[in-house]
């Protein structure tokens, strides 16, 4: 039992949230008040970080594109991820292992497109016109620019 010292109730310890830094490796407050003190300030956080961003503009926009350029192979997964969840190509009972594979791929495609031209490709088309594949990790693989686009749309 421990006693939160905004509230002054007396919790259980899981009430509480986790802190590295302190004694007992416990924050102060219980979760009900960081949550209600969490939701008061969270129309104000956007207001301010709208606020940040708008006088702070190149920066923010610096900040981006350094993130972007780090990440590519995590931007190149996610926005395929996106356009394949948009005709539904993903299955629900994909794994998060599964998932971490296909990321996996992007991320490899990224490295390899330094040396030579790669890209991920579907063995079976998403959208093929006679048969539509899934997009999971085994029906991807990385081929050269050229080659996919001459493949195009077609499951050989």
């Amino acid at each position: 039992m421990r006693e939160c010292s905004k509230c002054k109730v007396l919790l259980l310890t899981e009430d509480f949230h986790k802190h590295y830094k302190k004694n007992g490796g416990l924050r102060p407050d219980c979760k009900y008040c960081v949550f209600e003190y969490n939701e008061k300030r969270r129309p104000l956080n956007r207001l301010n970080e709208k606020k940040w961003r708008t006088n702070n503009r190149y920066k923010y926009l610096n900040t981006k594109k350094k993130y972007a350029k780090n990440n590519r192979g995590k931007l190149n997964a996610y926005a395929a991820q996106r356009k394949a969840g948009k005709v539904r190509a993903t299955p629900e009972w994909l794994s998060e292992e599964q998932k971490e594979e296909i990321k996996q791929v992007y991320i490899r495609a990224t490295f390899k497109c330094w040396r030579e031209d790669m890209e991920v490709d579907h063995i079976v088309p998403i959208r093929g016109k006679n048969v539509s594949g899934l997009h999971v990790p085994w029906n991807l693989q990385l081929i050269t620019k050229t080659k996919n686009r001459s493949k195009g749309n077609k499951y050989e």
